[in-house]
């Protein structure tokens, strides 16, 4: 017996000729039988030939049997067509009754689950179809979902907004917006995690579509549009259980009784924006069909994609990725600190790029041949380097995502986008055209790697990749006219206007949509930033592509960001320029992470013998610093502290003191320096936490303290890990302009105390071999206390060694004895002290006072070391 299934075929699948000729074959009037030659040997006993055809009753198997009449007759063959319809039916029957049905794990190619797995989904979802794994975005939005807040809107809740005229039948819209969910089997998804983290998107064969009507033709006119667009934010702020299907709803509002606008709510896990066009001409095609689909094409399922990423070599792409990817060492981040947390508004400034200056730009990019894309991509490097003082920077960038070898990926409805790390590396000397075609080839290598995630390739990067800008590039506007077209003829109704809103988490996302006059749109978190500062990026950007233009031989670093009218008002402004010098635009954890780069075996920490206690002396690396600092920062982190907020450390000076200022740096937040001998159960004013040890507490309550020696919480501290804290652990980014410490009522930045700390070490002649030693008294306040706080900063910011005094000892030949044997260069100390030791110390080349002291003692040490109060500098 010789089988062939021809498929599936639907009225859209029949040829054009035979299409345009009005009829096709049928077998009403009786069969259309060949005469074969008798001589021509048979192929099979008997030859079977099945298809199944598309019709308005729905689908229906049609077979054609051959035989050769020598061997079987036709009552045999009707007997064998009987046995097999009997067999046929008996299955269908079977397979519609209570008991039948059900998945097994050999049903599930693409997902790796076992029979119980499957049960449970099934019981909880009766229409259980298939199960399909998600595509690397979609796992992404899965976890932005999870991890938003109920009370925050989530941002990746789109809407497709068709404006309607004429007589609109609300009913029949319906009718076709559920056809369109009956059509697409990945609109009818729920998304899923199991007990071990595992997500999964579940396919349901019957879900029904969510639909509203809302009829506000009876509002005064002058309050409709009003209320038009609130009602229409309102249902894109509502958000969507991911676990329910489906994630699409409809609504329909009524703005006057020939004016209609359906609103088309998604989230953004199900379609990107080349889908929604496609999507939205078939709601329009049902509309005309009333919801018949057998004349439309079959769709090219999503779960075709889904299969093709399963077969895809991973190692290779996550290997490419890797190698372009070395050697970035920092982030890229170019919003500010939170400005307001709870705030959720979506903003834009948009700018018009006119017609003469897109046809120069789209000029200048043929001719070097490179992409507006990439022109696109090249400007807003230059800028975020300037904006960020760096050269090498990362962005993200939204792709296509759908794979040229894949039939029909142009017509399928879903998710394929994918976001990925732009890196560009801007060298100031190259030139604009030799910047761009590089940037050409290097992503251009990168095109076959484009299906992997974000989070996977970080893993295999080893290192977090950090940037907070994305760029989006649509060349697929929504075919308004085909729309139109669609829906024109049918008893009047017209669109008459498209538009569609989405957004992303990042706080700054350029939208670049090409046309004769290419429309740049920066789309911005309100939280992060304000009209006038993404006005001015928008500004910059504009240059910076005028200057590509106008000069592309010219090098990157000659780019002027500055208009003609800015440049004016900030010479007007300034007045006479004075040379300064100024520190990079640093913070204090990126500072101290240089100290441990420069060489992570070095001595930091002293503590000598102690003859009181009997212990020996030790010596503590720069290594073991940051690994102690970084687990008791990992520690704060999980207790919510970071940038904005302000740690109190009351500690006497030790060990467990340099540990808690490190860690406290790292995790972006302020450290202000309490005097263990004034420590109180009240948090300082603005603090949000205290570090202490038991020797201050002395078994007394602590309220808001952390005790850091306690046994329970060092062995949390223990348990965290102990390699460096980078800015992806952080609660919140870190920036110069953020605060660092507090210094009795004064607060200072990050670049404030960076600036301070390099004049200290400048004017105390301090380098990396120095060992600084201090001595604080009862009765240090005012600007000894300040220097004290800030003494053991200052050293270890240097790669200096801080050495600890023992307990204790205050002055005479026991502080002498340490100062010596430690080979101690520097010191903090009070006048009573300083005077019970003698002038010309070895070893000892600055002393600072915190303290006054008498002209004649000033004089004497003057005469044979640096001698510096510290009422002077502070």
């Amino acid at each position: 017996i010789s089988f062939n299934y021809l498929g599936r075929v639907s009225a859209a699948d029949v040829p054009e000729e035979l299409a345009a000729i009005g009829w096709a074959p049928t077998d009403a009037l009786g069969k259309l039988d060949v005469v074969q030659d008798a001589d021509m040997p048979a192929n099979a006993a008997v030859d079977i030939n099945a298809v199944v055809s598309d019709g308005p009753d729905g689908p229906q198997l049609g077979a054609n049997i051959a035989f050769p009449e020598g061997l079987l007759d036709h009552d045999d063959v009707d007997e064998l067509s009987a046995h097999w319809i009997a067999a046929l039916s008996a299955l269908a029957k079977y397979a519609t009754g209570p008991d039948a049905g059900g998945l097994t794990p050999s049903d599930l190619p693409l997902v790796d689950l076992d029979q119980t797995e499957i049960e449970h989904w099934e019981h909880r979802y009766p229409s259980l179809g298939d199960v399909w794994p998600l595509s690397p975005l979609q796992s992404g939005l899965l976890f932005h979902a999870s991890m938003t807040d109920e009370s925050h809107v989530d941002v990746y809740t789109m809407q497709a907004v068709l404006d309607l005229e004429g007589a609109v039948d609300a009913e029949r819209l319906r009718a076709a917006g559920q056809a369109l969910l009956d059509r697409y089997p990945n609109l009818r998804t729920a998304f899923v995690t199991d007990d071990e983290g595992n997500s999964v998107q579940l396919v349901l064969d019957e879900v029904e579509l969510p639909w509203k009507q809302v009829d506000l033709g009876d509002m005064p006119a002058e309050r409709r549009e009003a209320e038009l667009t609130e009602v229409l934010a309102a249902e894109q702020a509502r958000r969507f259980d991911m676990e329910t299907a489906p994630l699409m709803r409809f609504l329909l509002v009524k703005a006057a009784e020939d004016r209609y606008h359906l609103a088309v709510t998604s989230h953004h896990i199900l379609l990107d924006g080349w889908s929604m066009p496609l999507l939205m001409q078939d709601l329009m095609a049902l509309y005309v069909l009333r919801g018949d689909q057998s004349l439309l094409p079959r769709v090219r399922s999503y779960r075709n994609f889904l299969s093709w990423l399963s077969e895809q070599n991973r190692d290779d792409s996550l290997d490419a990725w890797a190698d372009t990817l070395r050697g970035l060492e920092e982030p890229t981040i170019l919003a500010p600190v939170v400005r307001d947390a709870d705030n959720d508004t979506i903003a834009k400034v948009s700018v018009l790029y006119d017609s003469e200056r897109t046809a120069r730009l789209t000029t200048l990019a043929g001719h070097l041949g490179v992409t507006v894309n990439t022109l696109v991509q090249a400007a807003w490097a230059v800028l975020a380097g300037r904006l960020t003082g760096r050269n090498d920077v990362v962005f993200g960038a939204t792709v296509s995502g759908r794979p040229a070898d894949l039939p029909g990926v142009e017509s399928m409805v879903g998710l394929f986008i994918n976001t990925l790390p732009v890196r560009v590396n801007a060298d100031p000397d190259e030139s604009v055209e030799a910047l761009l075609t590089r940037l050409q080839a290097e992503q251009a290598g990168l095109l076959d790697h484009h299906y992997v995630g974000l989070s996977d390739i970080e893993q295999r990067a080893g290192t977090p990749i950090g940037f907070d800008s994305l760029l989006v590039f649509e060349s697929y506007p929504i075919d308004r006219e085909a729309l139109s077209d669609a829906a024109g003829s049918i008893d009047g109704m017209t669109i008459t206007g498209v538009g569609v809103k989405d957004a992303t988490h990042y706080p700054i996302t350029l939208l670049t949509v090409a046309d004769t006059a290419i429309d740049f749109t920066f789309k911005y978190l309100e939280r992060f930033f304000d009209e006038a500062a993404v006005s001015r990026v928008s500004e910059q950007f504009v240059r910076v592509l005028d200057a590509f233009v106008a000069d592309p031989d010219s090098a990157v670093g000659e780019i002027d960001l500055l208009g003609a009218d800015e440049a004016a008002r900030i010479v007007e402004e300034s007045g006479p320029v004075t040379p300064v010098v100024t520190s990079a635009a640093r913070t204090l954890a990126t500072v101290l992470g240089e100290v441990i780069e420069e060489d992570p075996s070095a001595p930091a920490l002293a503590v000598p013998a102690d003859a009181a206690t009997g212990e020996e002396g030790r010596e503590f690396s720069y290594r073991e610093l940051d690994e102690r600092s970084s687990q008791l920062a990992r520690v704060l982190i999980a207790r919510g502290v970071g940038t904005g907020d302000v740690v109190a450390i009351a500690m006497p000076r030790s060990v467990a003191s340099v540990v808690a200022q490190w860690a406290v740096a790292k995790t972006g937040a302020a450290l202000a320096v309490v005097d263990p001998q004034r420590w109180a159960t009240t948090l300082p004013a603005g603090a949000v936490l205290g570090l202490t040890v038991d020797a201050v507490t002395a078994g007394e309550p602590v309220g808001d303290w952390f005790v850091v020696d306690d046994e329970d919480i060092a062995g949390d501290i223990a348990a965290m890990p102990a390699d460096p804290v980078t800015y992806a652990d952080r609660v919140r980014p870190v920036e110069p302009s953020d605060p660092a410490v507090v210094l009795d009522s004064r607060t200072l930045s990050n670049a404030e105390l960076v600036d301070l700390l390099a004049a200290l070490r400048h004017r105390y002649s301090m380098t990396y071999e120095s060992r600084s030693a201090a001595v604080s008294r009862a009765g240090v306040d005012g600007a000894g206390a300040r220097a004290l706080a800030l003494e053991q900063l200052l050293v270890t910011a240097t790669g200096a060694v801080v050495v600890f005094v023992p307990e204790g000892v205050v002055d005479g030949e026991d502080l002498d004895g340490v100062l010596y044997n430690e080979w101690v260069t520097h010191v903090h100390l009070p006048a009573s002290s300083l005077q019970t030791l003698e002038p010309g110390l070895e070893d000892l080349a600055v002393v600072v006072l915190v303290d006054e002291a008498p002209a004649g003692v000033l004089a004497q040490w003057r005469s044979a070391h640096q001698v510096h109060v510290a009422s002077d500098q502070h």
